[in-house]
């Protein structure tokens, strides 16, 4: 969950803490922390795993309980909304045939179908649920695999709750298919013909031949670790993450089933394909949002609002501009983002445009389909929630000027044609690399 420090009021007049440049070096080990080590290689070698015995007992705590084992990294667990990978697919269009009607094939939102969902669980890493070996529901036929499931659960709120809920979405169209193939008698080999028409409609919202015809092994493989991964550089710790000095089948275990790694691969045995990940994930931004937290939100839409059209950069400094606001200067009194958003002239907040009301609509019932909002999530949260330090140099005014002329012209007495902000002795120009296309100004003070 997010941790709500963008309500709490703190001296801004300090400078911002830079929480992305991270110096910490690599602990020594103690002698008591090394014996534990030895001992769980030890346990290792036997198939026995003390992390996995020590989370039993403390069930749900997650691996932040035992983190003298986890100090160095080697092998690194893959957690929820990990980015993977197949060898076999490709992201480009490629047209196909179904009834001797031809679709462009084209795709949507392929990142964010590439990505391994996992139900929410009761251990975690650091706050992020591991993927396990048996998470491998993919495409039409993971879907068709757990609806089956479901009916076997007891009462419908269980049933609708599991239903279409697959581990992996697609990866774009699979190379084994060439372009302009007629899918005709793929559909009827692989015994989908009573699903021709989820496929034609699964094609034309651009899931791609991948959703439709991925049909994934049981389970991931999980391969012994070479002496040669150990001798690669230290990097800094994380969790859910081990150093191995010798070979090994035996692997942690996460809720009660083995979790996958970065040297982990899963088999499609229709495009004979391998599917690794191209990260662990424990390094992506937390975006989970509470729905129900109105002054986030509001503020996330204010944002939205202000500069959904233009560059991530922009998005950063009108997010950086509202943070530096809080509680200094002209704005002493206004100790919250929220109060600087809707009490201090921001006309996305007064007169609610159509990016502010879609990014509110979409938070409140999020399904992460999205991509463009997704993605302003990721930008955008580290700095209202104080994790990224100021890029701008304390810029605190933006307007638009193409905008500011349109208001103008349709009403001269409200709106000046050029802001006072412009005409201000105190402040400066700030330009950024990034920005050149977008309809924004930005000043800061000079002092």
């Amino acid at each position: 969950m997010l941790k709500g420090r963008y309500k709490k009021v703190e001296d801004k007049t300090a400078e911002r803490k830079n929480k992305n440049e991270d110096t910490q070096e690599t602990p020594v080990m103690s002698e008591q922390a090394r014996e534990i080590l030895d001992k769980y290689r030890e346990d290792l070698k036997r198939g026995k795993s003390p992390i996995t015995q020590k989370n039993q007992a403390d069930k749900g705590k997650g691996l932040d309980i035992y983190p003298s084992i986890l100090e160095y990294e080697k092998i690194e667990y893959v957690v929820k909304r990990a980015l993977l990978t197949c060898n076999r697919c490709t992201q480009e269009a490629r047209k196909v045939k179904i009834d001797r009607v031809e679709y462009p094939g084209e795709l949507m939102h392929v990142q964010m179908n590439s990505r391994i969902y996992v139900e929410d669980r009761e251990m975690t890493i650091n706050g992020k649920v591991p993927a396990g070996v048996k998470d491998c529901f993919g495409g039409l036929r993971g879907e068709e695999e757990k609806r089956k499931e479901a009916e076997k659960e007891e009462g419908k709120e269980d049933k609708k709750k599991k239903k279409d809920k697959v581990n992996i979405v697609s990866f774009g169209n699979c190379t084994c298919i060439p372009q302009g193939e007629e899918l005709d008698k793929i559909i009827q080999s692989e015994n989908l013909m009573d699903k021709k028409e989820k496929i034609k409609k699964a094609i034309e919202n651009g899931k791609g031949t991948c959703y439709c015809f991925m049909n994934l092994n049981k389970e991931w493989e999980n391969l012994p670790i070479s002496n040669e991964s150990v001798l690669r550089e230290m990097v800094l710790p994380k969790g859910g993450v081990e150093k191995r000095a010798f070979r090994s089948n035996s692997h942690l275990k996460f809720n009660g089933m083995e979790g996958i790694h970065m040297g982990s691969k899963l088999f499609c045995q229709f495009g004979q394909g391998i599917i690794t990940a191209l990260e662990s994930g424990q390094n992506n931004v937390d975006t989970i949002i509470d729905p129900t937290d109105e002054e986030l939100l509001i503020i996330l839409a204010t944002i939205y609002g202000e500069a959904a059209g233009c560059s991530e950069m922009a998005w950063r400094v009108v997010a950086h501009a509202i943070m530096n606001r809080v509680g200094v200067r002209d704005w002493d009194k206004y100790g919250t983002a929220y109060k600087i958003v809707t009490e201090t002239g921001f006309d996305a907040f007064k007169y609610p445009n159509a990016p502010y009301l879609e990014i509110l609509e979409y938070l409140k019932n999020r399904d992460y389909a999205n991509e463009r909002i997704e993605r302003f999530l990721e930008v955008v949260l580290p700095i209202i929630m104080e994790e990224e330090a100021d890029i701008t140099n304390n810029v605190a005014y933006f307007y638009s000027p193409e905008t500011q002329k349109a208001a103008h012209k349709r009403d001269p007495k409200k709106y000046r044609e050029v802001p006072r902000m412009a005409e201000d002795e105190r402040l400066e120009e700030a330009k950024f690399e990034g920005t050149e296309n977008d309809d924004f100004r930005f000043f800061r003070f000079k002092d």
